[in-house]
């Protein structure tokens, strides 16, 4: 059912960049790769299967869609940076401002990586 709201808005060179922006969404809910991968991979590969896209690279696309959106989303929630803050001895707003550039400059690039991929493949 979700994967058929998503075709609705989506198409075979949007899919991918639409499945990026939800994974950065679901991240900050779903902060865990495993759990993320359980809760969106199901219907990101439902909704390339129901565009009629089957080729095992475009499925491959999809899948690191999910993963870069679930990675570039661990900037703006840096659960992997506690253990560093501890040995550092330094506060999270030293350091946030740092990885919310990241997340920004991370965003735009892959962004626009995932909008261009379709075309090429």
């Amino acid at each position: 059912m979700l994967a058929a709201a998503l075709v609705t808005g989506a198409g075979q060179h949007t899919l991918p960049f639409l499945t990026f922006v939800g994974s950065i969404v679901i991240s900050l809910f779903v902060p865990s790769g495993g759990g993320h991968w359980a809760v969106q991979g199901p219907v990101a590969v439902d909704s390339a299967l129901a565009i009629g896209q089957h080729s095992p690279a475009y499925l491959g696309l999809i899948s690191m869609s999910v993963a870069v959106g679930e990675a570039v989303a661990n900037m703006i929630q840096p659960f992997w940076l506690l253990p560093l803050l501890a040995i550092a001895k330094l506060n999270v707003r030293q350091v946030m401002g740092f990885t919310i550039v990241a997340f920004l400059i991370g965003s735009a690039v892959f962004g626009a990586a995932l909008s261009i991929a379709p075309y090429v493949l």
